[in-house]
């Protein structure tokens, strides 16, 4: 049985790097789509909708959702195999990922940040000229949700020290490129810096997408650990969906 077993998390494991491969590879394959764009778009402006970084509704952008919504997945399925004190955490962290996901499809930050452009900042302010206004508007979430991921994820992921750190970094990438990137654009103004604000475009959206990857690594080896810590509550719980759904094995 130990045997068995053994092999099973032999091959789930060899699975998982080669899904984690795939996922770097659609990401530089989908950064190179996007300079080929840069330069045939005047003749195929097709190509480049469909495969611009910082397009909407293109294939980079539902790439990003489902890269998303796998982290929301993967943190259920953590969720579902965690201790009872842990459970609380994994629940918000899926909702968070899920949220996200959505937001990167539905683009509500640019929505909140029109609307409160909109209602809250005058003509005279410093922000009315401001090309990218959502940050400021949703500044204290963004601080609330960096207080929390730093403070209560790492509690939830005691046991694995390497998905922790694939998780942090993954998430500060992912904030960095999201938040940071895009602010430093409104600096990179003027036709003789266009090449400045493509380049930062590019690395903008592909830091996103890999910081997306490595939370979702990060979230596999914490799913495995959990899975396989041999605790009577944990292995109780699985023990009695397995015999459910599984009633000829009783």
């Amino acid at each position: 049985m130990n045997l068995k077993l053994q092999t099973q998390n032999f091959k789930s494991q060899k699975g998982n790097i080669n899904f984690i491969r795939l996922l770097f590879a659609v990401t530089g394959l989908l950064a190179f789509c996007h300079v080929v764009g840069l330069f045939i778009g005047e003749y195929a402006w097709q190509w480049e909708r469909l495969f611009r970084l910082d397009g909407e509704s293109n294939i980079p952008t539902w790439f990003s959702s489902l890269l998303l919504a796998s982290c929301a997945f993967v943190s259920f399925r953590c969720y579902e195999a965690a201790e009872k004190r842990d459970r609380w955490i994994w629940f918000l962290a899926t909702a968070g990922f899920l949220f996200l996901s959505c937001d990167e499809v539905a683009m509500l930050h640019e929505t909140v940040g029109s609307i409160f452009k909109k209602k809250f900042v005058t003509s005279e302010s410093v922000l009315a000229n401001a090309p990218t206004i959502w940050p400021v508007a949703v500044s204290p979430l963004i601080a609330l949700g960096m207080l929390w991921f730093g403070v209560f994820i790492p509690k939830a992921m005691r046991n694995s020290k390497e998905a922790l750190k694939l998780v942090m970094m993954g998430f500060a990438l992912y904030l960095f490129a999201t938040v940071g990137l895009e602010l430093l654009e409104d600096f990179i103004q003027g036709d003789s810096l266009s090449w400045a604000r493509e380049a930062n475009t590019l690395f903008e959206e592909s830091l996103e997408m890999i910081g997306a990857i490595m939370i979702l690594k990060g979230l596999l080896i914490q799913w495995k650990v959990l899975m396989s810590a041999e605790t009577p509550e944990v292995t109780s719980r699985f023990d009695d969906e397995n015999q459910r759904l599984n009633p000829c094995q009783a």
